[in-house]
Formats: C-alpha cells, structure tokens, sequence
C-alpha cells in the first residue's frame, strides 16, 4: 500500500517537473537565450517599473497597476 502511494506520488512530481520546469526551460535553450540575457531582461524590467513609479505613472499598488 505504501510503496505503490510512493511510486503514484513520484509519477506526479515527475509530470510536474516537465510540465513546470522542462517545458520553459527547452524553450529557452531552443530559442538560445541564455541565462545572462534573463537576468539583463529582469534588470531592466525592474528599471522600467522604478522610473515609472518615480516619475508618478504608477500610483497604485503594483497588483492594480499591471491589470
């Protein structure tokens, strides 16, 4: 009883890996994005959204103003 909740509980985790993890994770390699380049994206996203708050064109909390 136990070894086989253990064997349906690891077929679980084993399709939430691909589906979660290796599904983005070869499409980044197919499309050659490294992980440098999502770091770099990241950054100036984070950039974007400071100026943006700075210069007062997001004034409401950030779950309201990205919807």
């Amino acid at each position: 009883m136990i070894e086989t909740e253990d064997t349906e509980k690891r077929v679980r985790q084993k399709e939430f890996s691909i589906r979660y993890i290796d599904r983005p994770v070869d499409f980044l390699i197919r499309h050659n994005i490294s992980p440098n380049q999502i770091s770099f994206i990241g950054f100036f996203c984070s950039l974007l959204a400071a100026f943006l708050i700075g210069m007062g064109w997001i004034y409401y909390s950030m779950w309201v103003a990205w919807f």
